[in-house]
């Protein structure tokens, strides 16, 4: 990157996120999730001001403990072909979408800013892929497979397109 560029984004594979409400989930048998990849917006001069305003004193901004990443957006999972399918991918980040998710919105009720939750969640397993859409609606958190293919169909698609 060149002098006086900036990051804008940040991603953290494999960390173990803090839930925003734990609701007993340890004791209800949940383990830490650590999903694959997890991208949001990265820590900036700018954001970094605005963050440590009195108004947002006290608000946690990422999920993980000690994190350049703040309000996550995108959530990667994957599973070996001959491993536990898309169902346990789900599983596996049903939490973390939700804190997430939540993350968000308490952005939206501290600032007063009119914003929607919105995470995308991408699962992999084996070749196939999957990707969702997951929002905040009517208090409860809903996710949507809007699209899902093969790498193989991918690959044909561009590779032999007809001229």
């Amino acid at each position: 990157m060149e002098a006086g560029g900036t990051v804008l984004f940040d991603k953290a594979p494999e960390r173990a996120m803090q839930h925003e409400e734990p609701n007993g989930l340890e004791k209800r048998g949940v383990p830490t999730r650590k999903p694959d990849q997890v991208f949001g917006l990265a820590r900036t001069y700018s954001l970094d001001l605005y963050t440590k305003r009195e108004l947002f004193e006290g608000m946690r901004h990422g999920p993980f403990a000690d994190s350049e990443l703040l309000y996550p957006f995108l959530i990667c999972e994957a599973k070996a072909e001959d491993g536990e399918g898309f169902e346990a991918i789900e599983a596996q980040t049903a939490f973390p979408i939700r804190t997430c998710l939540k993350l968000q919105d308490n952005l939206r009720q501290t600032s007063g800013v009119p914003l929607k939750p919105f995470v995308w969640f991408l699962a992999y397993h084996g070749d196939e892929w999957r990707v969702a859409a997951c929002i905040l609606s009517e208090g409860k958190y809903v996710s949507s497979y809007s699209k899902s293919g093969s790498c193989r169909q991918l690959f044909n698609s561009v590779c032999f397109q007809s001229k």
